[in-house]
């Protein structure tokens, strides 16, 4: 990864049409240790509805492992946004239209409640977040050695019992969600709704990385936090670094009313 190119986003705007995908936590918002308070950077609503008020000139996408009812709240704007949850099971489109796809999995899911119920302790620091179509174990907050075996039994119990899904690891958080899922095949099917628009992508975490392999070297895929290893092609440090960019490309936008070719 290389540093993101000051102004690059500005001059992409100037010369084409964007399709902007943004993570949630950690990439608009700080990674907090209580999820439920992870409220997004002061300036990201008002960067995001003037991003959505110009469809001309780009399409925006909140591509996150929430669920869209969460993501409406913590946001305050859906007008203009795609809204997709629960590493693409949940789209909301901009005219309301909602796609919900679990595929073959609530049997599996059923089966991993009554496991989480009989054996996560409780009040032990960890937060069980249940998402109708995932089941997520967070352990920021639980003892490292009673982390270790809880999400070790979790991954096994998934692994050896539950068919119809896979495991997604995260910043302090392990997941089970419908193979199905993944963000990388949520931008695959941006990019087929909005051909021609030159994909960017935000993303901090190991789910996003199918996402910067969907974008490979068509696109800005920019990895935020760290330097680590990733497909993303370009990384900036936090969520300030991000609204930085975010800012120069809604600039360029206003001030160039029409980009100068189609990509």
């Amino acid at each position: 990864m290389t540093p993101l190119p000051e102004g690059a986003l500005a001059a992409l705007a100037h010369r084409s049409q964007v399709l902007l995908c943004l993570d949630y936590d950690g990439t608009i918002a700080e990674i907090v240790e209580d999820p439920a308070r992870a409220t997004p950077h002061p300036d990201a609503p008002s960067l995001l509805r003037r991003i959505a008020a110009r469809p001309d000139r780009a399409a925006l996408a909140i591509v996150s492992g929430r669920e869209i009812s969460v993501l409406r709240r913590f946001l305050g704007i859906d007008e203009g946004v795609i809204l997709v949850g629960v590493h693409g099971l949940q789209i909301l489109w901009p005219d309301g239209t909602r796609e919900m796809n679990a595929g073959a999995s609530r049997a599996d899911l059923a089966r991993l409640r009554a496991w989480v119920s009989a054996n996560v302790p409780s009040g032990s620091g960890f937060r069980v977040e249940d998402k109708e179509f995932s089941i997520a174990l967070h352990y920021r907050c639980a003892p490292a050695e009673t982390a270790g075996r809880v999400c070790d039994a979790f991954a096994e119990f998934v692994k050896n019992n539950t068919p119809a899904l896979t495991l997604s690891p995260g910043k302090c958080v392990i997941e089970a969600l419908p193979r199905i899922a993944g963000k990388g095949h949520a931008v695959r099917a941006l990019r087929r709704r909005f051909a021609g628009f030159v994909p960017v992508y935000f993303g901090d975490d190991l789910s996003d990385e199918d996402a910067f392999a969907a974008i490979g070297d068509e696109g800005f895929s920019i990895f935020v936090g760290p330097e680590r290893t990733s497909a993303a092609r370009y990384r900036v440090d936090s969520p300030r670094d991000v609204i930085r960019a975010l800012t120069e490309l809604v600039t360029a936008m206003e001030s160039h009313p029409h980009p100068a070719n189609r990509a």
